[in-house]
């Protein structure tokens, strides 16, 4: 997915209220499908994020599997589903994300339960 658009909303010069300013960060897939995130506009600086620049692939990993963890805790996940996730659970890149989180690489606002041993264990049993 590449960076379209950052809008920074009405965070410009004016304080919004919250510890860190958030930006709306629009993504492009290949096909041209369009998604939307809430970050911290430090971390994308921090971390060299802009217009045209591709999203780290860790990031929709993590959303994606948390997505699914989600759907698992509410009992509307399916085979297929809970079978991605424990795959995920026992993959390099799911230690990879844990290293990640662990090292403070990961945005603050990212929902991450996903990387939480006990998370998955709970609806893998």
């Amino acid at each position: 997915m590449i960076i379209k658009h950052i809008f920074d909303g009405d965070f410009g010069c004016e304080e919004s209220g919250s510890k860190e300013a958030m930006v709306s960060v629009t993504l492009v897939d290949e096909d041209g499908q369009e998604s939307y995130v809430t970050i911290e506009d430090d971390w994308l600086r921090e971390h060299g994020l802009d217009v045209g620049a591709q999203w780290p692939e860790y990031l929709i990993r993590i959303c994606e599997m948390e997505e699914i963890l989600n759907l698992a805790k509410q009992g509307l996940a399916s085979e297929a589903d809970l079978k991605q996730l424990e795959d995920y659970y026992t993959s390099e890149n799911w230690k990879s994300d844990f290293a990640l989180d662990e090292a403070g690489e990961l945005p603050a606002s990212l929902k991450r339960g996903v990387l939480s041993e006990d998370g998955i264990d709970e609806v893998l049993g």
